[in-house]
């Protein structure tokens, strides 16, 4: 009989496991691939130093320049009590967009853009969702950067908590704040789940 138990509570979670994977991996994989649109080409391209330096991904990898760059570097000194001056550099990412600026610009500049080429060449596409926790950098910036700047229809789906904090709960609100954005926060997670598994399954919407 134990033994039984044993295997039954094996198969479980193996089962709960595939299931895991499978997800994270439809989740991965979302984005997908699409070419430019024909208005993403006219842009200034030489705008993206890897344009620049690697010119034929121009024609095949989109790109929407939604940042200021190059961001700049500071020095700084500071006196360490009975040790030298110590001397370091602060690469000023914070700054690299007046709406919302961070490190999340950079990789939203390529995968907001395939978003963007598919909503127009797939009927499908409606939808963006951005999974994250309450005080995600990845909420905001998509919201802000996707649904503001771009247009896009957003969910932001907060699936976990984080400690109380002044900046956790500013993302939460600055997010929730804009228009054409439907969210659910951790205390609704089913309603999350069901967003994603549509997008995924029924191919109406993108997660990233």
């Amino acid at each position: 009989m134990v033994l039984y138990f044993v295997l039954g509570l094996v198969s479980l979670v193996f089962i709960v496991l595939l299931v895991v994977i499978a997800t994270m991996t439809a989740i991965h994989r979302s984005v997908g691939y699409e070419f430019p649109t024909p208005k993403q080409l006219e842009k200034d391209l030489d705008l993206n130093p890897l344009f620049r330096y690697l010119p034929d991904l121009k024609e095949t990898l989109p790109w929407v320049s939604i940042g200021n760059f190059p961001t700049p570097i500071h020095r700084a000194e500071i006196k360490i009590p009975d040790k030298k001056q110590l001397r370091f550099y602060v690469k000023r990412e914070d700054l690299s967009s007046p709406l919302y600026g961070g490190n999340k610009v950079r990789t939203l500049q390529h995968q907001l853009a395939i978003i963007q080429s598919r909503m127009e060449k797939e009927e499908a596409v409606k939808e963006v969702v951005v999974l994250g926790s309450s005080g995600s950098n990845q909420v905001v910036a998509t919201v802000v950067h996707g649904c503001y700047r771009m247009g896009m229809p957003t969910f932001a789906g907060w699936i976990d908590g984080e400690a109380p904090d002044l900046d956790n709960s500013l993302n939460m609100l600055s997010a929730m704040s804009f228009k054409n954005v439907n969210y659910a926060t951790f205390g609704n997670k089913l309603a999350t789940f069901k967003r994603v598994f549509r997008a995924l399954v029924y191919g109406d919407g993108v997660v990233i």
